[in-house]
């Protein structure tokens, strides 16, 4: 299947949900038209507006990236299928070589589950902290990091903070929430959302017998930079709980 084929299969839902959201990105100037590229996401428990990014990259310049997914749905058959079609491949280290050695863009999500089921109270904050595979794959084939962040997904739905939630992920690694959306319902609510691109970021050069230093350099530092990006960024304007931008 082509990225033709792909975009033409779920572009009907993609654009009904960018009229949803009144959906627009910031930044589309920094995703390079050729040569490869990781392009870094948060993740939201709804994670439909990754799919909205995608789009909206592949209307700019042509190019799809290829978003690398949780390995957990390797292990459901219907899932995978689906995923597969749509252009995703496993979030293992060789999968990601190849696509780069082949000078495409890949998009990774290092929070994972973890991100995607975290309570509203930490909303707007991301959990990379012990995620450096990433970083690691950036330096070893010396691509450039490109962040892109939509922090209003966060309000998308209600995502409560209970015991069997971190129990299910802690033990089971599922993703067992209690959420909602508009009103009592599961349907996302109509808030506004926007994808924010930054300007590549070069990794380093191992020039030294310690590359695990240089890794955990490059980790803070693109963990500053997506901190005070997140931070600086506008959320839902008319969030009617007024909660806290942590």
């Amino acid at each position: 299947m082509t990225d033709h084929d792909i975009i033409e299969l779920i572009e009907p839902v993609i654009r009904t949900l960018k009229i949803y959201h009144r959906y627009s990105v910031s930044g589309l100037e920094h995703i390079p038209k050729k040569g490869r590229g990781i392009i870094v996401v948060n993740h939201s428990l709804a994670t439909y507006d990754i799919c909205m990014l995608i789009h909206s990259i592949y209307i700019r310049t042509g190019r799809m990236p290829r978003p690398l997914v949780d390995r957990l749905f390797e292990k459901l058959p219907l899932i995978n299928t689906l995923f597969t079609r749509l252009g995703c491949v496993p979030g293992r280290q060789c999968h990601a070589q190849n696509l780069l050695l082949e000078d495409q863009l890949i998009l990774v999500a290092p929070g994972g589950m973890a991100e995607a089921i975290r309570p509203y109270t930490e909303r707007y904050q991301i959990k990379w902290q012990d995620k450096r595979g990433f970083i690691r794959l950036a330096i070893t084939s010396q691509t450039p990091i490109i962040l892109a962040f939509c922090p209003s997904s966060d309000d998308l739905y209600k995502v409560y903070d209970t015991q069997i939630t971190r129990w299910c992920y802690r033990n089971l690694r599922l993703p067992m929430m209690f959420v909602r959306g508009l009103g009592p319902t599961l349907f996302p609510r109509p808030v506004k959302l926007k994808h924010y691109i930054s300007p590549p970021i070069m990794p380093p050069q191992v020039t030294h017998n310690d590359p695990e230093q240089v890794i955990d350099l490059f980790h803070e530092k693109v963990m500053e930079q997506a901190k005070s990006m997140m931070l600086s960024l506008p959320v839902n304007p008319n969030n009617p709980r007024g909660l806290k931008h942590y």
